[in-house]
């Protein structure tokens, strides 16, 4: 239906996505003047869509929108597209060069801190690209010498606005988190793609020949190869981050458990050079116990950051501690009992003290932890298995796509071969009638063709032999070109 004169056009793709990308701007703005959260993120626990993004969003959408209406209202397009080229290029100019232009808080203050923020206010690496290049091809429309540039800057932008949904769709850290840069918001990603797709099909093509049915089938086939290389590339780098997790949660309970033991012979070890300096007053032993009860509170703080995200084992990590320094007392009170009265008083301090019963409860206390340290790795090993076990499936589950993709893109372009070759027969065929009807006389009357009484023309009975012969040859090889070369040779009756 085409649009009332002086109403505005909403139809196509283009002008809908292009009014769709302008009220995401428009949104987002509101959400940052009442500080609405959720309106500048759209989705809990991700990054929120900065103001200077949304006022692109705005202004892209709107000139987009406004070039594909009446000529009349196209008129503020060249100024809006400036403004986000240029928002676009000065934002990429301070991550160059590490310097502030006072244009990232502009709008809005954003205070510091904020989740997953390098610089408060700036706009991820991914929307100043891709905002430079839709400013570039929005100014650009229609100059036939810049038609493949302008083409070009629309698909950079879907390509930049790909990277991170693909990035919150296969759960890459890299891309959704402050590891290297700010990353993109969900939605600006989309934005991207929404922009530079409306762009591009709405950017003026010129003549191009169309397809024709093989290049078609060809073409389907690379994009779903392409389509296949993307689908695989994403499940193996999810399963290998699982299978990465897997592995470091093993080593991890591995380690505790190897903290556990530590942390025991170290008591265990004090104790027993206590009792070889009680026996035989050697200074070596005396050294070695201080050595080692100094070693014990560094190892409790190992185990205290090894076990920091098991809430049951911080509990008995918590009871642990405190019969630790009651032992520890109970060994210093035996010593400083030899040191000033002799060993008498200090096995006098070792029967009346109760340090074999403060061993039994550390150990038994190091045991429970342990017990849940071997349930977890037990659980994380089979995480581990099944995590293989997917990598194998995924692999053949690949395999088996990109074998059933090839086979049947062979298949069509091979029935396609098939036609074309019946139909390169059929004209071959035809062409060789003519040929023998146009070139088989009488030998009385050689100036003009023999005919019928109903003055059809007709053929020698050797003419119409070769004709059939032909004709079957041609048929049944499909290499009518062969048969129609030697037919001007034939000798006619």
């Amino acid at each position: 239906m085409p649009p009332i004169p002086g109403s505005l056009d909403l139809t196509g793709f283009p002008r809908r996505a292009a009014l769709l990308v302008a009220a995401l701007g428009l949104t987002v703005l509101i959400g940052w003047a009442l500080d609405i959260h959720w309106l500048k993120s759209m989705l809990p626990g991700a990054i929120e869509m900065k103001a200077n993004t949304a006022l692109s969003f705005l202004l892209a959408g709107g000139a987009l929108f406004l070039r594909l209406q009446a000529p009349g209202l196209a008129r503020p397009v060249p100024g809006m597209a400036l403004v986000v080229a240029a928002i676009g290029f000065a934002t990429l100019a301070e991550y160059l060069s590490g310097r502030q232009f006072g244009i990232d808080q502009l709008l809005f203050r954003e205070p510091g801190g904020a989740l997953y923020t390098l610089y408060p206010g700036r706009m991820s690496i991914y929307a100043a690209t891709g905002f430079s290049a839709i400013g570039f091809a929005l100014l650009v429309p229609g100059r036939p010498g810049l038609r493949l540039p302008a083409q070009l800057a629309a698909a950079w932008a879907i390509l930049v606005g790909a990277v991170p949904l693909l990035g919150y769709l296969w759960g890459i850290g890299t891309l959704t988190t402050a590891s290297m840069t700010t990353p993109a918001a969900p939605h600006t990603g989309l934005g991207l793609v929404l922009l530079g797709a409306a762009l591009l099909k709405s950017l003026p093509r010129g003549r191009i020949a169309p397809f024709r049915a093989v290049e078609f089938k060809v073409l389907l086939g690379f994009s779903g190869a392409l389509l296949l290389i993307l689908f695989s590339s994403g499940v193996t780098y999810r399963i290998t981050t699982l299978s990465s997790e897997s592995a470091k949660l093993v080593a991890h309970t591995q380690e505790v458990r190897a903290m556990l033991g530590t942390l025991y012979s170290t008591i265990a070890d004090a104790e027993s050079a206590q009792r070889a300096y009680l026996l035989t007053g050697e200074k070596d032993q005396q050294i070695r116990y201080a050595v080692l009860v100094e070693n014990l509170p560094a190892h409790l703080g190992t185990l205290s950051k090894l076990v920091g995200d098991n809430p049951a084992q911080l509990q008995h990590l918590a009871a642990l501690r405190p019969l630790i320094a009651q032992r520890l007392a109970e060994l210093a009170r035996v010593k400083s009992a030899y040191e000033h009265n002799g060993l008498v008083a200090a096995q006098q301090e070792l029967i009346v003290g109760r340090g074999l019963e403060t061993m039994h409860e550390i150990d038994i206390l190091i045991k429970t932890m342990e017990s849940i340290e071997i349930e977890l790795l037990k659980t994380r090993e089979a995480t581990a298995e099944e995590t293989r076990k997917l990598t194998l499936v995924s692999m053949l589950a690949t395999l088996l796509l990109a074998v059933i993709l090839l086979t049947g893109l062979f298949a069509a372009i091979r029935r396609e071969m098939q036609a074309r070759d019946k139909a390169e027969a059929y004209d071959s065929t035809h062409r060789l009638a003519l040929l023998l009807y146009s070139t088989t006389f009488s030998r009385e009357h050689p100036a003009r063709p023999a005919r019928f009484a109903g003055g059809a023309p007709r053929l020698s009975g050797i003419g119409f032999l070769c004709l059939r012969r032909m004709a079957r040859g041609a048929g049944a090889r499909g290499g009518a070109r062969s048969t129609a070369g030697g037919a001007g040779q034939l000798s006619v009756e």
